[in-house]
């Protein structure tokens, strides 16, 4: 330890005086035997001084790290700190007001940060590695949440369901893809102000968009376009599997002969699947029987039929080809009318598919 000696200037004066004394011969010994102690003492203590002088370390608390030293400011009137050099003044020390450590400038940690609490962090954070969130893979969601001024929001990954949730809206400024993309409510198409958006389906084989219900319909740009079928088919960027119909109206009062009305030549394959005959006047006497024939050869095994005294088809039909080539020509005959009465008015729906 460093000692400080302090001397009066009357003692000085009496230490002179009591030098001449001891020349003279005219005092003991012993007190200049405690003046020899005082001019020691004097001596030691420059000498120290002169030592202190050529470190400019001086520490007022050595710590013994085999044991433990409180630094304290009365524990409530002011924060506690250890400050790091004079001139450069970094600090770690206790908050008092928000009750936490602070570092006055950036810290390193060469090895892991692990806390049982909260990572609070008022600025950004920039990492240069991974983000792991639910390390330890607990049976649980993980949520990430975006705070707002209204309500906060999140991003979550729902472990039972084993996917990704927004608890609102998915705007994408871009391309959105995936080999699944599922949707609970509305998937919108925006582009501009206006709900012009495209959307490609880029397949490598078959695919199938199925709507929930019959009900279900797709409304295009105009009032009056709509599509009501419950299941598009997609291939090579087409629209195929179209539900439709070939129609036939035989005005008047009908006459037995081939190729009545239109012949329609198909634009794409034709997958018929019923048909539905309706007279304004039915015919009596005997029924009366169409047939409809693809490049000449009929599509019935059993042909349909009006029968004696009914306006409507009478269900008894049976096909012996319902896939109609593309390109192919389909015509309609009439075999038979009714004996008493011919019937008249009659309209001839072939229903089916579309393979576009």
């Amino acid at each position: 330890m460093y000692g400080v000696l302090s001397l009066s200037s009357t003692a000085v004066i009496r230490t002179l005086h009591n030098q001449r004394l001891i020349r003279s011969g005219r005092v003991s010994r012993a007190p200049a035997t405690a003046l020899a102690v005082i001019f020691a003492a004097m001596i030691l203590l420059q000498s120290t001084n002169a030592l202190a002088a050529t470190s400019s370390w001086s520490p007022t608390l050595l710590v013994n790290t085999e044991s433990f030293q409180i630094i304290d400011e009365g524990d409530s009137t002011g924060d506690v700190e250890i400050r790091f050099g004079g001139t450069l003044s970094e600090k770690l020390f206790w908050n008092l007001a928000p009750a936490r450590f602070e570092f006055t400038d950036d810290l390193h940690v060469q090895g892991n940060i692990t806390g049982s609490g909260t990572l609070k962090v008022d600025g950004d954070v920039t990492t240069e590695g991974d983000l792991a969130l639910n390390q330890d893979q607990t049976a649980a969601d993980t949520v990430l949440t975006f705070g707002s001024d209204g309500t906060n929001e999140t991003l979550t990954f729902r472990n039972t369901l084993d996917r990704f949730q927004f608890s609102d809206d998915l705007s994408v400024i871009g391309t959105l893809s995936g080999s699944s993309i599922a949707a609970s409510n509305n998937i919108s198409f925006f582009s501009g102000q206006g709900n012009a958006g495209t959307l490609n389906h880029y397949i490598t084989a078959d695919r199938t968009w199925t709507l929930p219900d019959d009900s279900t319909t797709l409304v295009g740009t105009g009032a009056t376009q709509e599509l009501k079928n419950k299941t598009i088919n997609v291939n090579n960027n087409t629209i195929s599997t179209i539900t439709g119909a070939l129609i036939w109206f035989l005005d008047g009062v009908q006459v037995v002969g081939p190729e009545k009305g239109p012949t329609f030549i198909l634009p794409y394959a034709f997958t018929a699947n019923d048909v539905e005959i309706k007279g304004v006047v039915g015919p009596t006497g005997a029924a009366l029987i169409i047939d409809i024939n693809e490049e000449g050869t009929t599509i019935f095994s059993t042909r349909p039929q009006i029968s004696d005294g009914a306006e409507t088809e009478a269900g008894t039909h049976a096909f012996s080809d319902t896939s109609l080539a593309k390109g192919s020509e389909i015509h309609l005959d009439v075999d038979q009318i009714g004996s008493s009465r011919a019937g008249s008015g009659i309209t001839i729906m072939l229903m089916g598919t579309f393979d576009m």
